[in-house]
């Protein structure tokens, strides 16, 4: 029986080892946004399907230029993109990364949209129909909490739950800063009152974006750059149970040495929330001029992920799980706070083992855009830049 038993076990580790090297690793797609666009966001929801928003402008020749939001499904039997459907009620003018909008789906298939239009500074909102064919005309979200708002929202949904998150206060006292919630039980239809959400002695770094989700258990989760003394530039996770009315309990997750940032100034991020294949939460942000990532489900101690190899910046990440657990997350690499960078991207499987890097790629971001990612139904990702 005993040697038996070890007979099998070594057959079941050479079969698990023999497994893993067979393993054939995930494909990367490089793709540049529909009709040229900017600021791609993807999301793909419960049911499989994948969502795609993004900023087209009037006049891309231009510096500063106006344009619209506009969503595309994206189509699995043809493997493109459904046609465009215009979001936005009225052109505004395109900004760099940190004006972005934030889009979500909520449990009954609608799109729900918040971006930031400048001069004057308005949060506006607009939400599809079932069917996703239309938007409904855009509306002012945000009507009190708005001194100093200088970077866009981001709106999460949970059921029938729709919340849209943002910082406020006055810039010249970043250290007094806070971040605020409005929050929809009914998909939208109507919100309730605007809700100081975090701790005010934290700050709230002004010109940095921030991200929201809501977690499995219902509670709203948010990442943001805090401004401690004006210095204290550290990546805060807060999650919080919020009814109604106000905040029911919240807490914040222990600022580990990878979110630990002394800065006297703003250093202009963003950052995203991700589920993965298991419904957990991953935060992906910037940090110090790296791009590092965290599993926030577990808790886990946040990782940066490699030596920083150039003295340029690596800025404004965005990440995806396919159903293998394999995770890509793609960044622009590059100076200064408006140049889209070279893009890189950086593959692991799903024990978390680097399995792929860019390296050899030499494509061009546009200038004060992003790269978006999506893991396809077949295992492999494509990457909109």
């Amino acid at each position: 029986m005993t040697n038996r038993y070890v007979f099998r076990s070594i057959l079941s580790i050479y079969l698990a080892l023999t497994a893993a090297s067979c393993t054939v690793e995930p494909e990367v797609e490089l793709q540049r946004v529909p009709d040229n666009g900017v600021h791609p966001r993807i999301i793909t929801d419960a049911h499989g399907t994948t969502h795609l928003l993004y900023f087209r402008a009037d006049a891309p020749d231009a510096d500063f230029f106006s344009g619209n939001l506009y969503y595309r499904q994206f189509d699995q039997g043809a493997q493109d993109w459904k046609e465009a459907i215009k979001v936005s009620s009225e052109p505004f003018d395109f900004k760099d990364p940190i004006y972005r909008a934030g889009f979500s789906v909520d449990a009954g298939g609608r799109i729900h949209v918040v971006w930031l239009m400048d001069r004057p500074a308005t949060y506006f909102y607009t939400r599809s129909d079932i069917d996703r064919t239309t938007f409904e005309s855009q509306r002012k979200i945000v009507d009190i909490n708005m001194e100093g708002i200088d970077a866009g929202a981001d709106i999460a949904t949970f059921d029938n739950k729709v919340a849209i998150v943002w910082a406020a206060g006055d810039l010249r006292y970043e250290d007094q800063r806070n971040v605020y919630l409005r929050q929809s039980l009914d998909s939208g239809e109507t919100f309730g009152d605007e809700i100081a959400l975090g701790d005010r002695s934290l700050g709230a770094c002004a010109c940095c974006g921030l991200t929201a989700n809501y977690d499995q258990a219902g509670d709203i989760v948010v990442a943001y750059r805090s401004a401690i003394n004006g210095t204290g530039r550290h990546m805060q996770v807060l999650t919080a149970n919020v009814d109604a009315t106000d905040v029911v309990k919240s807490a914040y997750m222990p600022v580990d040495d990878a979110r630990s940032w002394d800065l006297a100034a703003c250093p202009v991020t963003t950052n995203d929330i991700v589920v993965d294949y298991e419904g957990e939460n991953w935060l992906v942000f910037e940090n110090q001029s790296r791009i590092a990532k965290v599993n926030l489900a577990d808790g886990d101690v946040s990782a940066y992920l490699s030596e920083q190899s150039s003295q340029t910046r690596e800025k404004h990440p965005a990440m995806a799980f396919n159903r293998e657990g394999d995770q890509l997350i793609a960044w622009g690499e590059g100076p200064g706070f408006f140049s889209g960078g070279v893009l890189r991207w950086a593959l692991f499987n799903n024990q978390g083992v680097h399995i792929g890097s860019s390296g050899l790629e030499k494509m061009e971001i546009t200038d004060r855009s992003s790269p978006a990612v999506l893991a396809k139904p077949d295992g492999n990702f494509l990457i909109l830049y």
